[in-house]
């Protein structure tokens, strides 16, 4: 769910949308693009009709807002999704307004409905409101036996059902205020957010299995269970085991490979702490490394 938007230029004369026309209106925004696991990715000028843009506010680290451009660069596709904070709905409008003004457009299209570019402040007010309202309705549908995922800007955050039951204890305002901090204090630090690869076993190819890479000092979150990311064609029974590579943070060797299930005799999961309903944080330390070989051996 969410808020599609298309800005269009119209008559002869367009001006081509470039990176500097989307900086210009961008602001303090930032510019970045996402992997296939919903990770954010530096941009690297990768042409703009072959990508979706992500463009967010790093201060206030919410869902931010994607950017499509045609294949003409003349025209674009915008998108916000819903479960955002107020802040995202501000600056999503406010980028459009910004970027109608560059283009010399003067209105926009939502829903097949053309609406003047003026009457931005209407929307915004109305897109709160409906935010607030579709969010609170999400968080009454929590279930812990379901995984409330929110892609966010830096990752997906699975939503423990402990702070939707806060949440709806609040007052609206509240609500929201709690809500934007949780989003921002779970993306605010400098970790890596693992996910899967899956091979076929290079003897049975009949065979899949999923690896996890784990790196030396590298400030890691990880699932307490392995399982499949939205997006792969893959279902849990088709996968054997799971694995995870040890890997040192001075040539980037491989210099371990461990069944996943064996990660919590080096990290007893009750010391742990908690990113999410699915994740914790892990720290791999020379320590643990020495500990793995011995037991090794």
């Amino acid at each position: 769910m969410g808020i599609d938007i298309n800005l269009t230029q119209k008559g002869i004369f367009k001006k081509k949308i470039n990176l500097q026309i989307i900086k210009d209106a961008a602001k303090t925004l930032k510019i970045a693009t996402s992997d296939n696991f919903f990770r954010i990715k530096t941009y690297k000028d990768e042409p703009l009709d072959q990508i979706t843009l992500l463009l967010y506010d790093p201060n206030l680290l919410s869902r931010g807002f994607t950017l499509e451009v045609n294949k003409k660069d003349t025209a674009c596709f915008l998108r916000q999704t819903y479960f955002c904070n107020d802040n995202d709905i501000y600056n999503f409008f406010q980028f459009i307004k910004n970027l109608a003004s560059l283009l010399n457009i003067n209105e926009y299209e939502k829903d097949g409905e053309l609406f003047p570019i003026h009457d931005i402040p209407t929307q915004i007010e109305k897109e709160i409101n409906f935010n607030r309202h579709t969010l609170i309705d999400l968080l009454k549908r929590f279930d812990d036996d379901f995984p409330n995922i929110i892609y966010a800007v830096k990752n997906p955050i699975s939503i423990e059902t402990s702070v939707a039951e806060e949440l709806l204890q609040m007052e609206e305002e509240d609500i929201m205020k709690y809500w934007s901090n949780y989003l921002h204090e779970k993306q605010k630090d400098d970790y890596y957010y693992a996910c899967p690869s899956f091979y076929h076993d290079k003897t049975q190819k009949d065979i899949i299995f999923g690896s996890y890479a784990l790196t030396e000092n590298c400030y890691s979150v990880f699932p307490t269970e392995p399982y499949i990311p939205y997006g792969y064609n893959l279902k849990t029974e088709d996968i054997s085991n799971y694995q995870i590579s040890i890997v040192d943070d001075k040539d980037f060797n491989v210099i371990a490979i461990i069944p996943y299930e064996d990660l919590w005799k080096y990290f007893p999961i009750e010391t742990l702490k908690s990113y999410d309903s699915r994740h914790v944080y892990l720290l791999l330390t020379r320590d643990i490394i020495n500990n793995l070989k011995e037991k090794e051996l």
